[in-house]
C-alpha cells in the first residue's frame, strides 16, 4: 500500500474543495437559466379608464347598454390580463347601483355577479346574486346565494333570511319560509317585512296562534316607529294587524261563537 506524504494529501484535499466549489457555481448558473422568466404585464389594466368607459356605456340607450358594457369590460377579460385587486368590488358596485334601476338587464347583472364571485367570493357579491337570481325566477339559485352570503359574514343576515324566506314562499314551501322569517326577526326585531310576511303565511295556513304572534311583532315595531316615518302603507298594515289581533282575542274568549273565523284582507 502506498501512502501519500502529508503535503500531497493536503494538496489533493484543497483541489477537491476547489472542484466542489466550481461544480456548485455551475449548478446554480444552470438552475438560473432553467428558471421561468417572470411575466411582465406590459399593458396593465387602468381601472380608472375602465370606470370612465363604463359610465359612457351606461349613458347609452337601454338597447345598447349591454354591448357597450361588454366592450368597456373586454380588456379586463382578455387572456392573461392582470386584474386590479378591486376589480371584484368594482363589478359589485355596478350591480348594487343598477339592480333596481332597470338600466341593465338582469341576465347581464347575473353575469357580472358571477365574474365578481370568480375573482373574489364576498358576501356582497353573493347577496347581489341572490337578489338578481330571485328576480329572474331562479329561486333555488337565489336561496343558495343568500345562504352563502350569510356564511361569508354578510353584515345584514336578517335581510338575507327575509329574502330567502320570500323565495321559499314563492315555492309554496310555507313551513321553511316561516322558519326563515322567524330567524330574520330574531336577528333583527325591526325587520318589519319579515313580521308581516310571516303573519300573512300564518293566515293562509289558518294558524291563528302564529298569526297573532307575528301581527303583534309587527305592531311593536310600528308603535316604536317615529310618526314622521309612518307612511300610509305602514299605517294601513298596522290597522289590519290590530283588527286581526282583536278577532283572534275574541276567538280565544269563552263566549266566542264556535264557527267564528277571522277574515283578514
Amino acid at each position: 500500500m502506498t501512502y501519500l506524504s502529508k503535503p500531497d494529501a493536503e494538496s489533493r484535499s484543497i483541489e477537491r474543495t476547489r472542484l466542489r466549489g466550481v461544480l456548485k457555481e455551475a449548478l446554480v448558473e444552470t438552475l438560473a437559466l432553467d428558471a421561468p422568466t417572470p411575466s411582465v404585464n406590459e399593458n396593465p389594466v387602468d381601472l380608472e379608464i375602465v370606470r370612465r368607459q363604463v359610465n359612457d356605456a351606461l349613458s347609452q340607450s337601454k338597447e345598447d347598454v349591454v354591448p357597450a358594457l361588454q366592450a368597456a369590460l373586454s380588456q379586463l377579460d382578455r387572456e392573461g390580463a392582470v386584474l386590479p385587486v378591486d376589480y371584484a368590488k368594482f363589478l359589485n358596485g355596478i350591480v348594487a347601483e343598477h339592480r333596481k334601476t332597470g338600466r341593465i338587464p338582469d341576465a347581464y347583472l347575473l353575469t357580472l355577479c358571477d365574474k365578481s364571485i370568480a375573482i373574489q367570493p364576498t358576501s356582497e357579491a353573493h347577496f347581489n346574486r341572490g337578489f338578481v337570481a330571485g328576480r329572474l325566477g331562479l329561486p333555488y339559485e337565489s336561496i343558495a346565494s343568500y345562504m352563502r352570503a350569510i356564511s361569508l359574514g354578510d353584515p345584514n343576515p336578517s335581510l338575507c333570511y327575509l329574502n330567502a324566506g320570500n323565495r321559499y314562499r314563492d315555492l309554496n314551501d310555507h313551513s321553511i319560509a316561516l322558519s326563515f322569517y322567524e330567524k330574520a326577526v330574531i336577528l333583527n326585531p325591526k325587520q318589519a317585512d319579515a313580521w308581516w310576511a310571516a303573519a300573512q303565511i300564518s293566515l293562509t295556513e289558518k294558524n291563528n296562534t302564529l298569526a297573532h304572534k307575528f301581527f303583534s311583532g309587527y305592531l311593536r315595531w310600528f308603535e316604536a316607529l317615529p310618526s314622521e316615518y309612518r307612511n300610509p302603507a305602514l299605517i294601513q298594515r298596522a290597522e289590519v294587524a290590530r283588527a286581526a289581533i282583536a278577532q283572534f282575542d275574541l276567538l280565544a274568549s269563552p263566549n266566542a261563537a264556535p264557527d267564528a273565523n277571522p277574515s283578514i284582507e
